[in-house]
């Protein structure tokens, strides 16, 4: 393994904290004040936004607004603003422990579209793992269960969901924007996020849904900045690093959604969340090993 594939891992790992962070201020403001996730997610963005700007401007002048793959770079963003766009309704409704489970699927969604983006081939291996796959999030959700909560189903079908655009988004960066600066790439991402969410939120409320609550603000800047740091991390790592060694990074934030959700909100893993999880990782790693396999036997 290459110095940059280990330093992309690291910063993978690192995202995932962050991210952590964000996820659960989002889900602690939405539960304990009355927010409008819409307009809480466009004083984000454009606050990432102005962030950017100020960096990117320091550092390239104008060159910042210059990039070289200008559609795949207006793709991402769209990509983004709808997987943030769920992400930021999704939280209130579900404990960290099992959004996190069910987002590990990510990368068995990830190595499936490579078959289409990438023209990898449909192996064995990757059947065993979309099966393995499935039934994981099959004993996460326990349908069958006699304590099954049916108010968990839509918003778990909704985190497959976020999965697949998290997928999307890896595969899009990995494919076209690996060459580009991952500044330049965030200011146009979070611009089309700050855009399209404002846009919904003047069709939803008009101008004055735009007024926000002075006891919002921390929570504002808080997920913006862990949203900026975490994004620049992830972006970075998937520009430098396979997407298949990258994406099983996300298998940190299982730790992160477990102490954060005893800490803040008291939720306890239950032992099938925990198994639906364990078996969903070894979707991914085997995966993992039948890329490794496919590229020594090309090399």
């Amino acid at each position: 393994m290459t110095n940059s594939y280990s330093l992309g891992i690291s910063l993978g790992l690192l995202s995932t904290f962050f991210y952590s962070i964000m996820d659960a201020t989002i889900k602690y403001a939405s539960i304990h004040h009355k927010i409008d996730f819409v307009v809480f997610y466009f004083y984000i963005s454009t606050l990432i936004v102005i962030f950017i700007l100020i960096i990117g401007l320091y550092k390239f002048k104008t060159d910042l607004f210059i990039v070289k793959n200008p559609l795949a770079v207006l793709i991402r963003g769209f990509i983004t603003f709808i997987n943030f766009f769920l992400v930021f309704y999704i939280l209130k409704y579900l404990p960290l422990d099992i959004y996190y489970s069910i987002v590990f699927t990510a990368p068995l969604i990830a190595s499936i579209m490579a078959v289409f983006f990438l023209k990898e081939k449909f192996t064995l291996f990757k059947s065993i793992s979309l099966f393995l796959g499935f039934l994981g999030v099959l004993i996460i959700a326990n349908p069958f269960s006699n304590n099954f909560e049916e108010k968990y189903l839509v918003p778990m079908l909704i985190t497959v969901l976020i999965a697949l655009f998290v997928a999307l988004s890896g595969l899009v960066t990995r494919k076209y924007l690996y060459n580009e600066n991952s500044i330049k790439i965030s200011f146009y991402v979070f611009l089309i996020c700050s855009v399209c969410s404002g846009l919904v939120s003047v069709g939803k409320t008009g101008f004055s849904g735009f007024i926000i609550d002075n006891s919002l603000l921390n929570y504002v800047l808080l997920t913006a900045v862990t949203c900026l740091i975490g994004f620049f991390l992830f972006l970075k790592a998937y520009q430098i690093t396979p997407i298949q060694l990258v994406a099983p990074t996300e298998y940190a934030l299982m730790i992160w959604g477990v102490f954060f959700g005893y800490i803040i909100f008291g939720d306890s893993t239950t032992l099938t969340t925990v198994l639906g999880c364990f078996i969903v990782i070894i979707s991914n790693i085997i995966i993992t090993i039948d890329s490794k396999r496919e590229k020594a036997n090309v090399q």
